[in-house]
């Protein structure tokens, strides 16, 4: 009777043994977080963080981000903040999560939260969600600024 035989796994040479594919060390895998998301100058008593990409869609993103984001008014001083999500095509949930942090971060101290050129994609997200600072979105950063 004829068997068929099972074929030998891939091996790759190293040093001077053989070694299954699998046991071989895989290269570390790049992270797909930038360093970082936000660009920030302060305007009087208003830190003003500019987003630099355009998606907060995966886990690590959302935590650098948002870690950013939150250091806004801790590292500036100041009580107000304004975010341009002018490049921000998209985020998730858990992104809005990081912002009503903020928003939570900011009133407790006494200050603002402003958005400014913020995305119809967005604004929905920012209503389907009751985003609470949804209400403070500027079409510009002037109008936004001049607001404070």
């Amino acid at each position: 009777s004829y068997r068929k035989r099972r074929a030998p796994p891939l091996r790759a040479r190293t040093a001077a043994r053989i070694v299954p594919v699998w046991f071989l060390p895989r290269p570390a895998m790049r992270s797909r977080t930038p360093e970082h998301w936000l660009e920030v100058e302060t305007i009087g008593d208003v830190a003003v963080g500019r987003f630099i990409h355009c998606r907060i869609l995966h886990e690590e993103a959302v935590e650098e981000a948002g870690r950013q984001m939150l250091a806004l008014s801790r590292d500036t001083g100041c009580p107000n903040v304004l975010l341009d999500l002018n490049n921000v095509e998209g985020m998730t949930t858990a992104f809005v999560g990081k912002l009503v942090s903020l928003y939570n971060q900011v009133t407790a101290a006494g200050g603002r939260l402003a958005m400014c050129r913020v995305r119809p994609l967005l604004r929905e997200i920012f209503t389907i969600c009751q985003f609470p600072g949804r209400h403070a979105i500027y079409a510009g950063e002037q109008e936004a600024l001049y607001s404070f």
